[in-house]
């Protein structure tokens, strides 16, 4: 049974990032739990970046989340992940996607690139890396299910049956792609790169 559950999804504008916020709380609240959620919306549908705060628990009284506390960062892509990553707590879970997106602002030239692999590879927390682009090529699935791939591999560090999790996304997404969701969740759940053998998530 878990006491209270802290996550932050965060990607950029386009990638499901809500939809995902979606799929998460309703397996929660079909468990019977309190929950609140808020999603930052940055500038720009496209390209601006998304955050998604799920507070899980008991008598939750505000949906934010405060900087070292999040229990999992979920991300979409490794700059959102690196510029989310002050939510984490020491003991925290990182799950991100292997793609890394250059910013709007470095495209423009407004701001310099950074060497995101090497700093990412030295953040000192434990991590879940999913290769979406090659999980999604294994099913002849497009990136629009991405999302549903990172939630796939979300999924394997909670104990929540699959069923529930497989309910939640037909409640959420529309029909007519309920299937490819399914598909692209399944191969994020089954295959997941961990770093940080020793980690105990706390929530089984």
């Amino acid at each position: 049974m878990i006491s209270q559950l802290d996550i932050i999804v965060c990607g950029i504008g386009g990638q499901g990032i809500v939809l995902a916020n979606e799929i998460i709380s309703t397996v929660f609240m079909q468990k019977g739990y309190d929950l609140k959620s808020t999603d930052i919306i940055g500038i720009g549908q496209r390209g601006g970046s998304v955050i998604s705060h799920i507070r899980i628990g008991k008598n939750i009284l505000s949906p934010l989340i405060k900087a070292k506390s999040a229990d999992m960062v979920i991300a979409f892509e490794k700059y959102e992940a690196l510029r989310c990553y002050d939510y984490l707590k020491t003991e925290g879970l990182l799950i991100t996607d292997k793609e890394a997106i250059i910013p709007n602002s470095v495209e423009m030239g407004l701001n310099e690139d950074i060497e995101i692999e090497m700093i990412f590879e030295a953040l000192p927390c434990n991590k879940t890396i999913v290769d979406t682009k090659a999980l999604l090529k294994l099913q002849k699935l497009d990136m629009k299910f991405a999302n549903s791939c990172v939630v796939g591999a979300l999924s394997k560090h909670i104990e929540v049956e699959e069923a529930c999790w497989l309910e939640a996304i037909k409640r959420v997404v529309p029909s007519q792609s309920y299937e490819k969701n399914i598909m692209a969740f399944r191969e994020g759940r089954k295959a997941t790169s961990l770093k940080g053998e020793g980690f105990d998530n706390g929530f089984k």
